[in-house]
Parts: structure tokens; C-alpha cells; sequence
């Protein structure tokens, strides 16, 4: 199939303008609090974004109303994440009072834009404000924003644009699809204002405004990264860790049940076997884990204790991997389901990253369904999700998306071990940290005292490149390297 490459090349044009206006954001803020010292970080790449952002729409316009085909919308959600991931990383390498390499600087960028919260700097309060708010920024707009822009865009170029949210977030059993503009202006609205609602409440907690800022969309976004050093332990506050605690919860729910949440009503949110089976999970998790410390602790139990287990479940599950230094962090159990919560993930359609809870009930349905038919081989048994029958076209995809992401593990292991990084062990905790999208801290779960700025430059590919593997969730980054992909017919 004929790849549109106008098309596709106006659209990436589209977002590098988009990309200009997001720059300056940090660039206004420096103007306005930090005496402008640091705008030279930002007005390179705003000048890059847009004279090569101009130029692509000028020369591509798009005249007509078009429709993307399969081949257009994966070239486009790939190129989305790996330009902006690119362009973004010009602060991050210009800043000189913490000088980094290039690499090392599109490291993180990539984590942000993937939400993935590994970061190569380990004093990150040195860092100027301007750039730790783009940062975070970054973290908006790879959980929301990139395909919010795109699609909301695509009326401007008379392009129907549903597809590619599709593309973005494979979970298809919801029905709620409106007109495509209407949906994700309406769902951009609704993550503005639940980021705003949690601002507030950190706010009043004790948070600055600024620091309630980025911990809002960070939590959201299910991101992971922190204003301080210490991450969230450094407010040593059991009322911040129970509302950024809710805002991941809220996080990890799938964007268009959070929209039809609006719209229908609580009772028709819940209703959704996905959404249903995510909030039952984390709270029969925290409440075994409150009853086992309850237990080992003599019949008592703090409630800072308990909200920090709260925290720990969803921090995990939603892959946003902030930590705290509570005593149950020490438990060596502990430590392994907090690596085992990110690779299952939260809900398909959300921000996390992972294998996501809507693949893991359809293999559970499809191994159960086997199973009674090797009990009795005459049953008839159809295996079902969210009342409608699975089809084999939808076991296939959730069959090769499991292979192929169990492929990227094992093949990323291999490759940190051969570059002479780590031992298996350690390796594996790595790649899980950047192909889960959880970018916790390695010397949380491993015994190394390294951060992520001592990989090296190797590593450092190798591990962006499961980083954008896992965000993509597998599939657009395989399609787009295979040579059929390319083969016009």
C-alpha cells in the first residue's frame, strides 16, 4: 500500500508548530520568575520547531479532506514520539552548569516524552525551574498531548483523525466515539481540569505552587518525575502521598472511560469489566498487604503505614514508580512486586505503560476457555470480553503482541549484558524499568549504587529505544521496521 507521505510529512509539520508554542511555556516562565537567566535553553529549539515546522506546511499542504490508511497511521504515531523526543532534548543538552552529552540528554527527553521517569540527573534541584518545568511538560504531552494535537489538528487539515487515537490506544470495546475533535477536546478539557483539581489539593497540603504543579501532572500523567531529589519522601507528608496516590489511581483509568465518566455517569464507569477488575485488583492488594503488615507488626498498623502500602500498589501498577521510604519498601517481597506491578500495567487506553490489564483478561479468558475444553472436548465454550465474543482476529493481536514484547525483554537483557553493563540480574531490572515505562530508581530494587547517568552510551540507546517500544506498545515500532512495510503495491 502507497504511503501518503505528504500527508504524514504536513502532520509531523503540524506538530513541531505545536512542539514551538509547548517551548514556550518554560521560556515565559523563565522571563517572568528567573530573571531570563536561562531562555537561551529554549529559543534555539522554538527557532528550529517552527522555521522547520513552516516550511513543512507550506510545502505540503494538504488541499483536500483525506483519509489516513493503516501504513500512514503507524508512520505517524512513530514519528511523533521520535521527533519530538529529538527536538526536545536541545535544553536539556544546551544547559552547561550541568553539562551532559547528547545521548545522554535525548535520554531524557525520551523518558519524559514516554512518560517513563528515569533520569540521568541525580541532583535535579540544582536544576534551573524553567527546565525542570519542561521537564514535566514533556510528560503531559507524551501521556496526552501529542495525540490530543493530532487529532484535534486534523479537522484544520480536513483529515478524520479517529484512527490514529485507535493506533495510540489498542483497548477497542468502548462504543463511546463521538466526532473525533469533540472527543479529545473534551477529553483534554477533562486532564486539564483533573490535573488542576490535584494541583489544588497539593497546593493546600503544604506544596508550593510550583511544586504542586509538576507533582499534578506528573502523577496524572503517571510519569514519575519529582521536583526533589528525594522524590516525594522529601515533603515527609501522609496527606501528599494519599493524594498523589488517588491522582496516579486516576491516572491509570483508561482516557475514554474518564471522558464517558462526564458524560454517563459514575455508574456507567463502573460498569466497565477493564475499569472494574483495575480498582478491585489495587484494593484487594492493599488491603492483603495491610493485613500481612498487620500481622508482622504485632497486631498494629500506622495509617501512614497504610497509605504508603496504598501508594507503593498504585505507583507500581500505573508504572509511575515513585517511591517512598517507608519501612515496608525494605521487604524484599515488596521490592519484587513493585518490578512485577509495571510489567502487568493499568488500563489499556491510559498513560501507564506495561502489558496493560485489558490483554492480560483476554489471555486469562482464552486459557481458561482451553482449559475447559481439555477437560471436556465437546463443551462449547466461547471466550468472551466485556460481554462480546473474542474473535480470533483479536486473539492473534493480544497473542503477538505478548511474543513480541517478551521478544523485546529477552533481546534488550542480551544486549545490556554484551555491552558489559550489568550482570543478568541487574539487567533485567533495567530494561523492565525503561521497556515498562516505570523508570524507578535502580538502586531501589538492584543492590548497584549507579543511576542512569553512569550507563553508557550504549545502554543508553538501547534503553530509549524500549522506552519508545513500550509506550508505542510494541507493534507501530515492528510494523515500521519491517521491509513489507515500505513495499508499495
Amino acid at each position: 500500500m502507497k504511503i501518503n507521505a505528504r500527508a504524514v510529512t504536513y502532520l509531523n509539520g503540524v506538530m513541531l508548530g505545536g512542539m514551538a508554542v509547548a517551548l514556550l511555556i518554560p521560556l515565559v516562565y523563565d522571563l517572568a520568575f528567573c530573571s531570563s537567566k536561562n531562555i537561551w535553553l529554549f529559543i534555539p529549539s522554538i527557532v528550529v520547531c517552527l522555521f522547520i515546522g513552516v516550511s513543512i506546511i507550506l510545502s505540503c499542504k494538504v488541499e483536500s479532506k483525506l483519509n489516513f490508511s493503516r501504513h500512514d497511521m503507524y508512520l505517524i504515531v512513530v514519528c511523533f514520539w521520535v521527533v519530538f523526543a529529538f527536538l526536545s532534548s536541545f535544553p536539556f543538552y544546551l544547559y552547561s552548569d550541568y553539562k551532559v552529552d547528547f545521548v545522554s540528554a535525548l535520554f531524557e527527553a525520551t523518558s519524559g516524552v514516554t512518560a517513563t521517569g528515569a533520569t540521568i540527573y541525580s541532583n535535579v534541584e540544582s536544576l534551573p525551574k524553567s527546565l525542570i518545568l519542561w521537564r514535566f511538560i514533556l510528560m503531559f504531552i507524551g501521556g496526552i498531548g501529542i495525540v490530543s494535537i493530532a487529532i484535534i489538528a486534523s479537522p484544520l487539515m480536513k483529515i478524520g483523525g479517529m484512527q490514529l487515537f485507535q493506533t495510540e490506544n489498542s483497548d477497542k470495546s468502548n462504543k463511546f466515539l463521538p466526532r473525533s475533535s469533540h472527543l479529545l477536546l473534551f477529553l483534554l478539557v477533562a486532564y486539564v481540569v483533573i490535573i488542576s483539581i490535584f494541583v489544588v489539593l497539593l497546593n493546600l497540603s503544604g506544596m508550593n505552587v510550583f511544586d504542586s504543579i509538576c507533582h499534578g501532572i506528573s502523577a496524572v500523567a503517571t510519569g514519575g518525575f519529582s521536583t526533589k531529589n528525594e522524590g516525594i519522601a522529601a515533603f515527609n507528608s501522609t496527606q501528599i502521598d494519599l493524594i498523589i496516590g488517588c491522582a496516579m489511581l486516576i491516572g491509570g483509568l483508561t482516557f475514554l472511560e474518564l471522558v464517558g465518566m462526564f458524560k454517563k455517569g459514575l455508574r456507567a464507569f463502573y460498569s466497565n469489566q477493564q475499569t472494574k477488575f483495575y480498582i478491585k485488583f489495587v484494593f484487594g492488594a492493599v488491603l492483603l498487604l495491610v493485613i500481612f503488615s498487620f500481622i508482622n507488626n504485632e497486631n498494629n498498623i500506622s495509617v501512614k503505614t497504610a497509605v504508603n502500602i496504598f501508594f507503593g500498589i498504585v505507583s507500581g501498577i500505573t508504572t509511575s514508580a515513585f517511591t517512598l521510604t517507608g519501612y515496608t519498601y525494605h521487604s524484599q517481597f515488596f521490592k519484587i512486586l513493585f518490578f512485577l506491578l509495571p510489567m502487568i500495567g493499568a488500563c489499556s487506553g491510559s498513560s501507564s505503560g506495561g502489558i496493560k490489564l485489558f490483554r492480560v483478561q483476554i489471555i486469562w479468558e482464552i486459557i481458561k476457555t482451553h482449559m475447559k475444553k481439555i477437560v471436556n472436548p465437546n463443551y462449547i465454550v466461547i471466550p468472551k470480553y466485556y460481554n462480546n465474543a473474542i474473535g480470533q482476529n483479536l486473539m492473534i493481536s493480544v497473542v503477538a503482541f505478548f511474543v513480541l514484547f517478551v521478544f523485546t525483554f529477552i533481546v534488550s537483557i542480551v544486549l545490556i549484558c554484551s555491552v558489559g553493563e550489568y550482570d543478568v540480574g541487574t539487567s533485567t531490572i533495567v530494561v523492565g524499568a525503561c521497556l515498562f515505562n516505570a523508570g524507578f530508581p535502580l538502586d531501589f530494587l538492584t543492590a548497584t549504587t549507579d543511576t542512569y547517568s553512569s550507563l553508557n552510551t550504549a545502554s543508553k540507546i538501547i534503553l530509549m529505544i524500549d522506552m519508545l517500544v513500550g509506550r508505542l506498545e510494541v507493534i507501530p515500532i515492528f510494523m515500521v521496521c519491517t521491509p513489507m512495510f515500505w513495499k508499495q503495491k
